[in-house]
């Protein structure tokens, strides 16, 4: 039996969704990691680290909270940049709000 820590997730699809042309656009990878719960993204936007972890479960959606993390005179600074949510209307794919970007991230 392998150790869930020690398995790499297979990479998640992020695509950007424009709806004003109604268009998809290849937006970078996503990781689970099981030991903390929580999503790496690897956005094509020149970010730094940006995590993104489940906060709630209310009326059968989770909500979810963007962090990018940082360091400043040696400290970690982690800045909530975006939100996102999963329900039944998103099929399993999770919709994230990012910052003051119009489009919609779609993790999955």
């Amino acid at each position: 039996m392998q150790n869930r820590d020690t398995v790499e997730s297979k990479p998640l699809r992020l695509r950007w969704y424009d709806f004003d042309i109604k268009q998809f656009f290849t937006a970078g990878i996503g990781f689970y990691n099981g030991t903390y719960g929580d999503y790496t993204l690897k956005l094509n936007l020149g970010r730094g680290k940006v995590y993104l972890r489940a906060v709630s479960f209310e009326e059968n959606q989770t909500h979810f909270r963007v962090e990018e993390v940082k360091q400043e005179n040696g400290k970690v600074i982690k800045e909530m940049v975006g939100s996102g949510y999963m329900d039944e209307s998103t099929n399993g794919s999770i919709h994230i709000k990012l910052g003051g970007c119009s489009d919609i991230l779609i993790l999955g």
